[in-house]
């Protein structure tokens, strides 16, 4: 059973558009009691992580008010969901025993930003720990978004009256749908929103994340399988030359290409994870399996950001 708190907003930026949902409690599945889409224009979002994503600012706010408006609710508070590509989302390891969560976040900074060859202060970061070591040190996965990124998106969203309280990236909101798949333990393709991702748990814990963003995914079948076999190799190699578990994939309800590529990948087919096993929306909401799809983000955030509150 899913912990939904109450009047949480999820809402999500896709290059596709904006969604937004208000899930409630109860259930194996999470109900949705509203929801709304607003689409965007093409290219209205860049795929880049180091300068402002938004390119049509006016049409970007005018599809950000009407997707909100669309749940007519005074709440102006919500949980974000980003593209992938807005940030990073990287595993590595602290080596000294953290007092407390602030000092995590100092040491993640200084040790990130390094890593990526930028200024500690141009990050906004968050992170989870996947698991403590004996000694002391600790595996973590840490959310990165440059400076930039973040300031674009923070004052469209207050120039529309909005407040985003808590912000996370589409996979690992997607994650948090089909958290008990299957009892922490497989590798797992995803086709979302321009993008695809790669990720392997084993005993519950992240051992491997990989996530490219190509529009052209959806037309070009070649570019999808290179993308799947390269991302199989990183993951053997991380993970001592065998796969976690079983295979796994989330892709839009009328796309069945992956789980065939994975037979010719693997030599197994891939299980499709549906959206329909985990949401569902209220009898006055009727929304088919293509629009429950594209808003999963959104609901991975109210997840999120019920958990933090």
């Amino acid at each position: 059973m899913f912990s939904i708190k109450r009047n949480v907003i999820g809402m999500e930026i896709s290059h596709g558009g904006i969604g937004c949902v208000v899930p409630v409690p109860g259930g194996q599945k999470i109900m949705l009691e509203r929801a709304t889409w607003c689409p965007l224009p093409d290219k209205a979002l860049r795929h880049t992580m180091r300068e402002p994503q938004v390119q049509e600012p006016v049409a970007f706010l005018k599809a950000l008010r009407e997707a909100w408006g669309g749940l007519h609710l005074s709440q102006r508070r919500v949980a974000l969901s980003l593209p992938d590509s807005a940030g990073r989302l990287l595993l590595t390891t602290l080596d000294t025993p953290l007092k407390n969560r602030g000092e995590a976040l100092e040491i993640l900074r200084w040790k990130l930003a390094k890593r990526l060859g930028v200024e500690a202060d141009d990050l906004h970061l968050d992170f989870q720990l996947l698991r403590e070591h004996e000694s002391g040190a600790c595996d973590v996965m840490a959310e990165v978004i440059l400076r930039p990124v973040i300031l674009q998106y923070e004052e469209l969203f207050a120039e529309a009256g909005l407040q985003p309280f808590w912000i996370g990236f589409h996979t690992l909101n997607l994650l948090r749908l089909f958290k008990h798949f299957p009892a922490g333990e497989g590798h797992l393709a995803i086709l979302y929103d321009n993008g695809f991702s790669m990720v392997a748990l084993s005993e519950g814990r992240h051992q491997y994340y990989r996530s490219k963003t190509v529009a052209d995914y959806s037309e070009n079948s070649d570019l999808l399988r290179r993308e799947l076999v390269s991302s199989l190799a990183a993951c053997r190699q991380v993970c001592s030359g065998t796969l976690p578990g079983a295979a796994y994939c989330l892709a839009p309800p009328s796309d069945d290409r992956l789980p065939d590529m994975l037979i010719t990948t693997c030599g197994e087919r891939g299980y499709a994870l549906q959206t329909g096993a985990v949401i569902e929306s209220n009898p006055d909401l009727v929304l088919d399996a293509w629009q429950l799809h594209r808003v999963s983000a959104a609901v991975g955030a109210a997840l999120g950001g019920g958990a933090c509150r």
